[in-house]
């Protein structure tokens, strides 16, 4: 049905409606031509690949047609563009007072400049429950809440599509595109509230490692690997401790689940689709391991955990980071408490030295924990497929824990630092005796 209703519309577009091509140009026509073949593919299945005859490292992927992938991407500016021409047009009400507020803020932050005092932050985040932002959609529309559910949502699909479907140059450059662009979102949005050494923090070094990778790295080679076992393990394994939910509701919110899961699903295709000659016996899981932590954990360590001991004694000692946030707000019980505020310096550098030195530690054996799932999933397809669907499965567990403690005051999911660890061991119950079924059936 399909297949009979593209080849109906596309000798529409040719021979009905000439006009399409004098008033709007071939692109419009070849845009719904190509949204139609998207659909035709969805519904039909696939050839089965070619066996690889390519040179070892040569940057293909089995894909449905590039163009498909391309269409997603339009289709996702046309949803922009839609959004920001409707807002324009139809402003919602007290958009002047908006407006208003903005200016105010503004001159409270260059005047906080000024007097060197940090701005005054909202009271409402993103990345806290709060009725705000588990309204209905209709309802947060029309209360002026921002509405990006419906982009968010959009743009979700289109990252499944184009990164499993695409070829490796479109999803690298789709995914480049969306990780640079939600990245300068919140860095602004971090600076303006004095969180912005939040982003020293592992995961943005390993993000920023994958992306050079990605573009400027020999597939296959060790410093690919080193950068896939990363983001795969400590970053993509974080999920569980972290308790990440996917968020839809607000750009910040959007960007945590963006920054932790998708590149575990560029790392599937690149280790699965662009390296399939790379046999899992040259991958060792001992040295995979090994790999990863010591050529993109180590570094960051050493001059995270440096730049931790001086911070205190240096003017960024107000500035907060997740350190503080764990020794601050979660040690007192109160998530909230310790936000902006970063350590105070001691008396004794001894009395404080201790506590960046064993988050490092602890932070550095979860690491390792990561690490060792990633290794698994590199040397076996199916660990791969099993890690990242319990990944995914935790954000929806955790998105419905958010979106509820924000309507019912008295829901409490319990202590996230517990249900990691109790999340991360049930993790481990599946993998590990997937992958020695997997290695006893490769023998």
């Amino acid at each position: 049905v399909v297949r009979v209703l593209h080849q109906q519309i596309d000798a529409a577009a040719t021979a009905c409606i000439p006009w399409a091509y004098e008033s709007f140009g071939e692109l419009s026509v070849r845009c719904l031509s190509s949204t139609m073949g998207l659909l035709s593919g969805l519904f039909t299945r696939a050839p089965e690949p070619e066996p690889l005859v390519e040179p070892a490292g040569a940057l293909h992927l089995h894909t449905v047609d590039t163009d498909h992938a391309i269409v997603v991407g339009s289709i996702l500016l046309l949803a922009v563009a839609h959004f920001v021409i409707g807002r324009a047009r139809n402003p919602p009400p007290g958009v002047a007072r908006a407006i208003k507020r903005l200016s105010r803020r503004l001159s409270s932050l260059v005047g906080a400049a000024e007097e060197g005092k940090p701005a005054r932050r909202v009271s409402i985040v993103p990345w806290d429950p709060h009725p705000k932002w588990s309204a209905a959609p209709a309802a947060s529309t029309r209360s002026g809440v921002y509405p990006g559910w419906r982009f968010f949502a959009l743009l979700l699909v289109g990252l499944v599509v184009v990164i499993f479907e695409g070829s490796f140059e479109t999803v690298r450059l789709f995914y480049t595109t969306c990780s640079l662009s939600l990245m300068a979102y919140r860095l602004k949005y971090y600076a303006d509230r004095g969180l912005l050494l939040y982003a020293l923090d592992f995961c943005y070094w390993v993000h920023f490692v994958g992306l050079a990778a990605l573009w400027f790295a020999d597939l296959p080679s060790d410093w690919a690997t080193a950068a896939l076992v990363s983001a795969v393990g400590p970053v993509g394994g974080a999920v569980f401790m972290l308790q990440s939910p996917l968020l839809l509701h607000h750009p910040e919110a959007f960007e945590g689940f963006f920054l932790h899961v998708v590149p575990c699903w560029v790392a599937y295709v690149v280790r699965w689709r662009v390296m399939p000659s790379l046999a899992p016996e040259l991958l060792p899981v001992g040295a995979t391991i090994g790999l990863g932590f010591w050529k993109v954990y180590v570094p960051w360590g050493i001059s995270h955990l440096l730049f931790l001991l001086v911070k205190p004694y240096t003017p960024l000692a107000k500035y907060e980071m997740l350190f503080d946030w764990y020794v601050g707000s979660v040690a007192s019980g109160d998530n909230s408490s310790a936000r902006g505020k970063g350590a105070k310096a001691h008396d004794s550098f001894l009395s404080y030295a201790w506590k960046p030195t064993a988050y490092i530690a602890v932070h550095a054996l979860l690491s390792l924990e990561g690490y060792a799932a990633a290794a698994l999933s590199l040397r076996r397809e199916a660990c791969f497929l099993a890690w990242v669907s319990l990944i995914f499965a935790l954000n929806i567990k955790t998105a419905f824990d958010f979106y509820r403690a924000g309507t019912d005051p008295d829901y409490s999911p319990g202590n996230k630092f517990v249900n990691g660890l109790r999340d991360s061991a049930l993790s481990w119950c599946v993998i590990l005796p997937l992958f020695l079924w997997c290695e006893r059936e490769a023998v």
